[in-house]
């Protein structure tokens, strides 16, 4: 029997094919699973893109209101409730928000312009059938308090 010295080539060949080998069945091993882990985080990460490339509208719309209401708030000095009050339920459409105007409430309070509105909007999400799945209520409570001036402003 032929005694081998370990740093010999012929040990080192043996090792190396055995950890090549070694190495190739454990990368097919593992191949099956992380293709299975890809799809499924791929699919939750589509699912969570298309959530919130579908909610982004939602808060836009929001703030977009809220914005408003606080600039005509500010001027609620040269303008009437009843203006105040078209002009938001004017941006309320424009903007297909699901309030009803008859819950915006406008209110003076001395030198302040109180404007609040509570409404809800739903996330859906269609389905194969042509129903659409209800994901999540958001809750919205716009509440603008502004001070303003009895002179006429220039613009």
């Amino acid at each position: 029997m032929k005694k081998l010295h370990v740093s010999s080539p012929e040990v080192l060949s043996r090792a190396s094919s055995r950890s090549r080998a070694s190495w190739r069945e454990r990368l097919n091993d593992c191949r099956g699973a992380s293709r299975a882990t890809i799809i499924v985080f791929s699919g939750i990460g589509i699912f969570v893109g298309y959530c919130l490339w579908n909610t982004l509208p939602i808060f836009y719309s929001y703030y977009e209101l809220e914005n408003q209401a606080s600039g005509v708030a500010s001027r609620a000095g040269i303008l009437t409730d009843d203006e105040i009050r078209r002009r938001l339920v004017r941006e309320m459409k424009r903007q297909e928000i699901p309030a009803d105007p008859d819950d915006l409430e406008i209110r003076r309070d001395g030198n302040t312009m109180l404007i609040n509105l509570r409404y809800q909007e739903s996330l859906y999400i269609p389905w194969f059938n042509g129903d659409e799945i209800e994901l999540h209520t958001f809750e919205f409570d716009m509440r603008i308090k502004e001070p303003f001036s009895g002179r006429k402003q220039k613009f």
